[in-house]
């Protein structure tokens, strides 16, 4: 109750603050773009090399892919012209003519070849390398069709073709310099923790989009999102609104606000080569001294679903429900300590069992959450230190390895081989995001299984089997999965979610006169 009365004052503070020097209205006349704000920082746009959720968001309207996910999670061609595959190992595709790169130099088979073995070579350092390793060769067989020959039977190969495209020759260090695709907008300015600034593509393949320029401004401030979201200075937040302000943005005049159920996993990652968290007592016990159901309803205003399995959400084919699950059991949790060798080195006193420190990026919801995971910790005898840094420092630790305790979310997964890219040896970063160092042959084993086996019910048995044993191990503590909330004002049109978060959509939204 103290808590929903703090962020009530919170709220009314920030929505009393919008009534000064506010703008009705758009707020910038007939200037034909959109203002995105962002609550994290983008890193790195090259569709090779893209790691966080916000650069994966973006990277789509600049770089085309042959194939791309739809609103429906469905497969749908973009470069692609049609393929065919004359056996489980072959596939062979047509590329659309007509095409051409950002600066002017046309599109062909040659620089798929080039972009995917780019990424095969393990020299590049790409974080996608360990899924195109199924790749034996690729050959052209003229300039708009290429044949891609796989050295086993890999089911979900035909998600590696929805990364973008980059043109022959353009490595890391010259796409850095010389940003070039064939998308719908050009990047005409990134400025790492400000501002992308994109803008049409007169000859985009798909149609000129609608608007002029898509500016996505990072305000990782949430008070002056929603300042900047009333007075029309910003135009669209996706997903970045805090919970307890969203019934204050859906009262704006000029804001409609959208709410759609989701499948973004938020998740509790833990260091596996930590003395005390590689003990699954530990992680046990951790994973029953948080109280989701009090989080979800206070913090998050019922805007999550709490998450009982591993990553994929229910609506996945391959979901799995029968798992280990961790409820709210403070009791259990210092049980577990005990046996964990933490025993209470002074019942009811001041002193704890453990410290350890959790890292967040310094936005202000994360660390909202993070002060009540620490006060449900200490409930335990754990005592938890919060450290925050900005979302490059913070994702750079997480990548690195140099931390204890953390959280993130998985965006849009609907390919149940994430497993691989995240439970597997070969994916220790930067070859994947085993950020954790998880190890276990088992799991490895069946991976590999379910990266061959086409029988969809066998494969969907192999992901059963995937799910419980990193349940068991507390290889995550899965918290919820969040809702969509997108607030845009009410003169743009055409918007999509896309169930990956892409900002893909714009290239079709218009401002309604």
């Amino acid at each position: 109750m103290r808590r929903a009365i703090l962020y009530n004052a919170i709220a009314a503070i920030i929505i009393g603050g919008m009534l000064f020097g506010c703008v009705k209205g758009g707020g910038r006349g007939d200037d034909n773009s959109i203002v995105v704000a962002l609550d994290g920082n983008p890193t790195n746009l090259d569709p090779r090399f893209v790691t966080d959720a916000y650069s994966t968001r973006i990277a789509p309207l600049i770089y085309s892919p042959l194939f791309q996910l739809n609103k429906n999670s469905d497969l749908e061609p973009v470069l692609c012209s049609g393929y065919e595959r004359p056996d489980e190992l072959t596939y062979i595709f047509r590329v659309k003519e007509g095409v051409t790169f950002h600066n002017g130099k046309p599109f062909g088979a040659k620089d798929v070849k080039y972009t995917y073995e780019y990424v095969m070579d393990k020299d590049s350092g790409s974080p996608r390398f360990g899924s195109f390793d199924k790749i034996q060769r690729i050959e052209l067989l003229d300039e708009m069709t290429i044949k891609i020959t796989l050295k086993e039977p890999f089911i979900s190969f035909m998600l590696l073709t929805t990364m973008g495209i980059v043109p022959e020759g353009y490595d890391k260090q010259k796409l850095e310099e010389e940003p070039t695709g064939c998308g719908p907008f050009t990047l005409e300015e990134f400025l790492p923790g400000e501002k992308v600034v994109l803008r049409a593509n007169d000859s985009y393949f798909g149609g000129r989009p609608k608007l002029d320029m898509a500016v996505f401004k990072v305000i990782e401030n949430s008070t002056t999102r929603m300042l900047e979201l009333k007075k029309g200075t910003v135009d669209l937040l996706f997903n970045s609104i805090p919970a307890y302000a969203v019934k204050f943005v859906e009262e704006m005049e000029e804001i409609n606000v959208i709410k759609e159920p989701g499948i973004t996993f938020q998740y509790l990652g833990y260091n596996f080569e930590d003395p005390a968290l590689k003990k699954n007592e530990v992680r046990r016990a951790i994973s029953h001294a948080i109280d989701r159901d009090e989080i979800i309803r206070y913090s998050l205003k019922g805007l999550a679903k709490k998450a009982g399995g591993m990553i994929l959400s229910p609506a996945n084919w391959a979901y799995e429900d029968d798992v280990a699950k961790y409820p709210h059991d403070l009791e259990l949790a210092k049980k577990l300590l005990d046996e964990a060798g933490y025993p209470d080195p002074d019942g009811d006193g001041p002193k704890t069992r453990l410290h350890l420190t959790f890292k967040t990026s310094k936005n202000k919801e994360a660390n909202e959450i993070a002060q009540i995971y620490k006060a449900q910790l200490r409930k335990a005898g754990i005592e938890l230190e919060v450290s925050s840094a900005e979302w490059g420092t913070f994702f750079g630790d997480i990548k690195s390895g140099n931390f204890q305790l953390y959280s993130l979310r998985w965006i849009g997964i609907v390919d149940p081989d994430i497993f691989y890219y995240v439970f597997h040896t070969d994916s220790f970063p930067p070859a994947g995001a085993n950020r954790n160092r998880y190890s276990n042959p088992l799991v490895y084993e069946l991976i590999d299984r379910s990266r061959r086996e086409m029988n969809k019910e066998k494969r969907r048995e192999i992901y059963s089997y995937i799910q419980k044993i990193t349940a068991d191990y507390v290889v995550y503590t899965p918290l919820w999965y969040l809702k969509n909330v997108v607030a845009i004002n009410k003169r743009y049109k055409g918007f999509i979610i896309y169930p990956g978060g892409q900002y893909t959509s714009l290239k079709d939204v218009y401002i309604s006169k």
